[in-house]
């Protein structure tokens, strides 16, 4: 962490520069002060989590219309890219089979069956 310090040794607010007053140990003017550097610092890991997030929900979203009322449906991969699906983005795998894998999207997922075929299900709740 960096210290801030004035020219004639005193030492100065990280966000701000103003001179400190009060005890030794003190890093900003004040709670506004603070949380300005600390926004400033986590902006872009929150930009990017933000982005993912939607995502996501924009997966779940497609699945959840996919399957409208049904538990399952076999859908083609085509359509599932037509809608916008991004399959590299889910929030967990569950094993379904030895050779098997459910991708997830929170309560809803999804199976590869072949290069053209994908079995989209709701996930039982827990």
């Amino acid at each position: 962490m960096e210290n801030f310090v004035l020219h004639n040794n005193a030492p100065a607010c990280r966000n701000c520069g103003r001179p400190l007053r009060g005890r030794s140990d003190k890093l900003y003017c004040d709670v506004s002060c603070k949380n300005s550097y600390h926004n400033q610092i986590h902006r872009e890991d929150r930009r990017e989590v933000l982005q993912i997030d939607r995502i996501l929900k924009h997966n779940r979203n497609v699945l959840k219309k996919i399957l409208g009322d049904r538990s399952k449906a076999k859908v083609s991969n085509a359509e599932l890219i037509r809608h916008g699906l991004q399959f590299e983005f889910h929030t967990h795998h569950q094993k379904h089979s030895e050779n098997m894998h459910v991708m997830c999207c929170y309560e809803y997922g999804y199976i590869g069956l072949d290069a053209e075929k994908t079995l989209v299900i709701r996930l039982k709740k827990v």
